[in-house]
């Protein structure tokens, strides 16, 4: 039995669920991605929340689920990447919600029957789903939750991070912005 709260309480992992649902650093992103936040307070606040719950939690991360519009409709054809990029580089459960995997942008309907439309098919977004779960089934830090962050000089648009998983280390840098930048570490 594994017990998944559609709610989200540090104390729901001490006391009754497996996982919760991280609506807090999916509202963190919203407003990276509206601007009302910069980047590195996406960071700070996953750093954050890591030190309110317990060593075992597992978040429930994600861009689009069945309260929301979906996750290119949402962030744009090609800025939804990083967003979807940092559920899988931080530790917990990376949520692929039915079809986003395939760059949907049609909503599914909940209650009745929708199947997918296999012709709306992108393969672009299908492989870089493909390739960050095998990154993070091969590469333990990943999946780690030891984070360091790594200061920047576009700390507003750009994250930077150190994920560490004992000998094995992985530098991931993120651009939140709507446009290529240099950046020094």
């Amino acid at each position: 039995i594994f017990l998944l709260a559609e709610w989200e309480s540090a104390s729901f992992h001490e006391n009754a669920f497996h996982a919760t649902y991280d609506w807090s650093t999916h509202f963190v992103m919203d407003d990276v991605y509206k601007g009302k936040k910069g980047a590195n307070d996406l960071l700070k606040w996953i750093v954050e929340k890591q030190k309110n719950y317990p060593q075992n939690a597992l978040p429930l991360r994600f861009t689009e689920n069945h309260d929301l519009d979906r996750t290119r409709s949402r962030f744009g054809d090609n800025k939804f990447y990083p967003f979807v990029l940092l559920n899988y580089l931080i530790s917990g459960i990376p949520l692929i919600y039915c079809g986003q995997e395939f760059g949907l942008n049609k909503t599914p309907n909940l209650f009745e029957k929708d199947p997918l439309d296999w012709d709306k098919f992108d393969n672009k977004t299908f492989d870089f789903y493909k390739k960050v779960i095998r990154l993070r089934n091969e590469y333990p830090a990943f999946r780690s939750r030891n984070l360091k962050i790594i200061r920047n000089d576009k700390q507003e648009q750009v994250v930077s991070m150190v994920k560490e998983d004992g000998y094995e280390k992985i530098l991931a840098i993120l651009n939140y912005s709507h446009e290529q930048l240099d950046v020094n570490l």
